[in-house]
């Protein structure tokens, strides 16, 4: 982890967590911990460790596997934190 990242395992407070529900409420406190780019980051620094590292174990298929789950989860964290801005301004004009 950088200087950056916040290490920290307990829940974070937020003001609109019971009116977000708790899915929604654990997915803002997982970005308010990590930030808007701090699991696609995380999640490439493990990748290049996983391809940098000497091991014998791993095949083409599964460094290929490696960087396809990369690829989709970032795409993936994109789209949970903009569904998360979409339905915290959904909550605000309730």
């Amino acid at each position: 982890m950088n200087s950056n990242t916040v290490k920290t395992t307990k829940r974070v407070k937020t003001k609109n967590r019971k009116s977000l529900g708790p899915e929604w409420g654990r997915t803002q406190d997982f970005f308010m911990i990590l930030g808007e780019d701090g699991p696609s980051d995380e999640l490439w620094k493990m990748l290049k460790l996983a391809l940098i590292v000497d091991n014998d174990h791993s095949n083409e298929l599964e460094r290929s596997n490696m960087i396809f789950l990369y690829e989709n989860a970032k795409v993936l964290f994109e789209d949970v934190f903009s569904l998360l801005q979409q339905q915290k301004k959904k909550m605000a004009l309730e």
